[in-house]
């Protein structure tokens, strides 16, 4: 991937707008494994954050780059909303030159179409919570739709032994279509949060997420959503507290550092994602069955079809 000039100035301001000197060696030092001060020269910042845009165009790590900027500051909006603009630039494709009688061109074999880089159009995912009652759930949902023909993948059945679970979680996170099973476990917990925020980090959450809400998920009024948003500032603090005691300097950059920044990402958006499914119109678990999850499968079908069309 290789930004244009126009890309390379709306990175830069994103830079500019979310990260200082010391932030910003940080962040390429924790996520790109690089020394700052080693690959750009010093100077004023502006010009610092320019040439580390030109080193990772010249070295192919701007998709690493963004992708950095972005999951450091999620709760910077007009950050967040300027990597949005530059992400959908990057995607959009560049209008094709009017073709003459006298230049005529071959033709162009068409590609499937994918929102995000790695994104499967056809395959279903599922996101839940071990070890509760909505497991059951998810057996019947996965068995439904495996029987009517469709590619249905969940971590029990996908997930290799000795694969990496933050992988899986990124991969749901980019699929175009996730059943997403909601019950008080999976709100509090961060493999499910973590899912719920690689969805929205890419983008169509509304679109490509089909919720099954269960009882004991209590997200439909402010002060049931707010126990969650509290319990993830809760366990932001608690954390705080035990790396203070110890020293962040121990903390391991592709580890325990990666794990801590998962958890403040989660606690800063955990309010948007919870009312966000809050919002969402889910039928109940007795509806869905009555039918054989008829409901939840046009819905899938709807977002394929969608897809197909783009």
């Amino acid at each position: 991937m290789q930004l244009s000039g126009p890309q390379i100035k709306q990175l830069q301001q994103a830079i500019l707008k979310g990260f200082d000197s010391a932030s910003l060696k940080q962040l390429v030092l924790f996520e790109l494994n690089e020394d700052l001060g080693s690959i750009v020269e010093s100077g004023p910042f502006t010009d610092v954050a320019f040439n580390l845009i030109g080193w990772a165009n010249r070295t192919g790590q701007v998709e690493l780059l963004i992708r950095a900027v972005q999951d450091a500051r999620p709760a910077n909006g007009e950050l967040q909303q300027i990597v949005k603009q530059l992400l959908r630039s990057i995607a959009t494709p560049v209008a094709k030159p009017v073709v003459t009688p006298e230049t005529p061109q071959p033709p162009v074999p068409s590609a499937p179409v994918k929102l995000v880089p790695g994104r499967d159009n056809t395959a279903v995912y599922i996101s839940y919570a071990w070890g509760n009652e909505g497991v059951d759930m998810v057996d019947r949902v996965y068995q439904s739709l495996l029987s009517d023909g469709y590619d249905v993948r969940r971590d029990k059945h996908n997930l290799s032994y000795k694969g990496s679970i933050t992988e899986f979680e990124q991969e749901v996170g980019r699929a175009a279509c996730i059943v997403v099973v909601v019950s008080d476990k999976s709100l509090r917990s961060p493999h499910c949060m973590f899912e719920l925020l690689e969805i929205h980090r890419n983008q169509n959450f509304r679109e490509r997420v089909c919720p099954i809400v269960l009882a004991d998920a209590k997200i439909h009024t402010l002060a049931e959503r707010l126990v969650y948003v509290g319990h993830w500032k809760g366990e932001y603090q608690r954390l705080e507290e035990m790396i203070k005691s110890v020293g962040i300097d121990v903390l391991s950059a592709d580890g325990s550092f990666r794990e801590y920044q998962k958890i403040r990402s989660i606690s800063q958006s955990a309010d948007e994602l919870v009312t966000t499914l809050g919002d969402m119109f889910a039928a109940s678990t007795n509806r869905l069955e009555s039918d054989d999850f008829e409901l939840l499968k046009n819905a899938i079908e709807q977002q394929i079809r969608r897809l197909s069309k783009n």
